[in-house]
């Protein structure tokens, strides 16, 4: 969802209000120190003044270290064939995983990446579902991910302006994740604002307004609306082969397999609106 800065800055003040009464909530039931929380407010105040995604991506790495992650990736979520690679918006992965996770395909069978696309609620990487997570191919790919020091991880699955959803996945050496329900608000935290903090660049950088043509977004609409090619060509007065042609290229524009996601990646980044 798009928004203005006024609403933006309306919606932080509420998040940071409900977010600090439930830490000093937490620490009077467990009379644990709220040190940690002041470390995740400061990161959040200092996500507003990051103009670019290093230092962005180099200030959340410190910040996570404090609850045992060496690493992390934010990226759009891949379905329908499309590659990873365009995808990803912070690349905090160990020198060398990125590569050899991109060339073998492994987001097509990653239990971790799989799972991101169907669930909105935060998860520890032992947490996902054994129909995903018991593969030979997601068993291999967690085979592998040691061989980099990764063992472990939690995934904070989110929806995005620029794709279908997105996932901030946080890793650590250790052998199993030992997060409190109070530690991993607060990695939804920075992963929620971190996300924030890279469409603002994003929307600020990129003019998604020249991604289609007028005629792309007309045979978009009324692919929305259920018309189908033939449909579309009366309507417009083209030919259906004209029709299908300018489908192809709105989805070539996305890289998206199918006319129906390059129909939600064009109202999702506001580009028609059904």
């Amino acid at each position: 969802m798009v928004t203005t800065s006024c609403e933006a800055d309306a919606f932080i003040g509420i998040f940071e209000v409900a977010y600090l009464s439930y830490a000093l909530l937490s620490s009077v039931e467990t009379g644990v120190s709220v040190m940690i929380d002041s470390d995740v407010f400061d990161f959040v105040e200092r996500c507003r003044k990051h103009t670019a995604t290093g230092p962005l991506l180099d200030d959340l790495l410190e910040t996570a270290r404090n609850l045992g992650f060496e690493h992390l990736i934010l990226s759009g979520v891949p379905l329908g064939g499309q590659k990873l690679a365009p995808m990803v918006e912070l690349n905090g992965w160990p020198a060398g995983w990125f590569e050899r996770y991109v060339e073998a395909e492994h987001a097509a069978v990653d239990g971790v990446c799989i799972y991101s696309a169907k669930t909105l609620k935060p998860f520890l990487w032992s947490e996902v579902p054994a129909k995903w997570s018991d593969t030979e191919g997601s068993r291999r790919v967690a085979g592998e991910a040691t061989e980099f020091g990764i063992c472990s991880g939690f995934a904070v699955p989110m929806l995005s302006v620029h794709h279908w959803q997105s996932v901030l996945s946080f890793a650590s050496s250790a052998k199993c994740c030992a997060l409190s329900p109070r530690h991993q608000v607060q990695l939804v935290t920075m992963a929620v604002y971190a996300g924030m903090s890279i469409q603002a660049l994003s929307n600020d950088n990129d003019d998604d307004e020249g991604l289609l043509t007028d005629r792309e977004k007309e045979v978009l609409l009324w692919a929305a609306a259920g018309k189908t090619s033939s449909e579309t060509s009366q309507i417009l007065g083209l030919t259906e082969r004209t029709v299908k042609w300018h489908s192809t290229r709105a989805r070539e524009a996305f890289g998206v397999a199918t006319t129906t996601q390059a129909v939600v990646e064009a109202v999702r980044r506001r580009l028609i609106h059904p």
